[in-house]
């Protein structure tokens, strides 16, 4: 009974809290504030003042500048409330949703689990190389992107750690703005002030105030769905992490048959070569043109074989690159949720200094990855020749 009733006193707290920011002073909210309601102040008929401003020559220069500027104000506010209002109609309806999704999300996680343990490759024991390739390269770009999508589900998960206080703080700020806007808004005009320039300036306190409380509503609906949205990150979460992880067996099988596909198919185009040249000694065929063709073939399945030797490196320099760029998407997170709970001190500083020092070279990754390339284009061509000469 005790989190229920700490839950139960925090949605009376947070309630009680939005009434009194919202009518503490009356004057203070955006109906009392404008006059007539926040209907009484459109956009369309802001618009239309902006309008008439500028096509009034009888306005100098400075006093029409004050007027737009006004209108133009309250426009913005217009928009920065409309904006809250409707995050926090997103987030009231995370608040209903959010806890079915999240147990959605794992049960069919959980089905998933019971019904495909093991990964498999929809592939022939004798696949060739070339099935294999493009087959291989989808699913790191698949892996790719589910990488980042965990990646960003984490960051949001940081960043909740810090809201709470973040929130409360900004409540505070929004009551003693709403107060100050509540005493502006009291004080009148300056004498001989002109009417539309009184009119346009309580029109800017009348839509900030809305905009405010909107915005507290978007807050107070943050701090209520947070458990909902929480849950349903950890689901996402969980439902990723599997995901990527099928990914990588997937792709390392995939890697272990690429690497026996190329061997297999250079021992065969050796062995052809070698079967090649044993004919045409056995017969003692002294024919240039034939004797040149066996040459070539076996420098051809020579060249072959170092490239495929260099393919199996280029392969595990880029399972380990896709490895460390995990490592430093981790490393930048837990960084950024540093930042987020302590803020940028000098120590910190020193810290995310050393980091980055520590960081490989980017440079060197960049000549690595056109290396690789030359490298496969030269592996294609060489077997393009041989195809081509046998």
């Amino acid at each position: 009974m005790r989190p229920l009733f700490r839950h139960n006193r925090l949605l009376a707290c947070l309630a009680i809290f939005s009434l009194v920011l919202v009518s503490a002073p009356a004057p203070a909210t955006a109906e009392n504030v404008s006059g007539g309601g926040a209907g009484s102040v459109s956009q369309q008929l802001i618009e239309n003042r902006i309008g008439e401003a500028e096509a009034d020559a009888d306005l100098d220069d400075e006093t029409k500048s004050r007027l737009t500027g006004l209108y133009r104000k309250s426009l913005g506010f217009i928009e920065l409330a409309r904006s809250n209002s409707a995050t926090a109609d997103s987030l009231a309806q995370a608040r209903e949703t959010a806890s079915e999704e999240a147990r959605l999300t794992r049960e069919e996680l959980e089905k998933a689990r019971e019904e495909s343990s093991v990964v498999t490759l929809d592939l022939s024991e004798d696949a060739a190389a070339r099935e294999i390739e493009p087959r291989l390269q989808q699913e790191r770009a698949n892996q790719a992107a589910v990488a980042a999508k965990l990646g960003g589900i984490e960051q949001k998960l940081a960043n909740e750690a810090t809201r709470p206080n973040a929130i409360r703080e900004r409540l505070v700020e929004a009551k003693q703005l709403s107060e100050k806007l509540a005493g502006d808004f009291k004080q009148p005009p300056p004498p001989e002030e002109r009417s539309s320039l009184s009119e346009a300036r309580r029109w800017a306190i009348s839509t900030q105030m809305e905009a405010i409380n909107a915005e507290v509503r978007m807050l107070d609906q943050e701090l209520l769905s947070r458990p909902m949205r929480m849950e349903l990150l950890e689901a996402e979460r969980e439902s990723a992490v599997r995901t990527e992880g099928r990914m990588k067996t997937r792709i390392t099988k995939l890697e272990d048959r690429l690497t026996e596909a190329r061997r297999r198919e250079t021992d065969q185009v050796i062995a052809e070569a070698d079967a090649a040249d044993a004919a045409v000694a056995e017969k003692e065929i002294d024919h240039p043109v034939l004797t040149e063709v066996v040459a070539r073939n076996q420098e051809l399945a020579a060249r072959l074989k170092l490239l495929t030797d260099s393919l199996e490196r280029v392969e595990a320099a880029i399972t380990a690159a896709v490895a460390l760029r995990r490592e430093i998407q981790e490393s930048l997170q837990t960084s950024r949720a540093r930042i987020e709970v302590a803020g940028l001190s000098q120590a910190l500083g020193q810290i995310l200094y050393e980091e980055r020092r520590d960081l490989p070279d980017k440079r060197h990754y960049q000549r690595r990855a056109r290396e690789r390339e030359s490298e496969i284009a030269m592996t294609g061509l060489v077997d393009i020749q041989l195809e081509s000469e046998r």
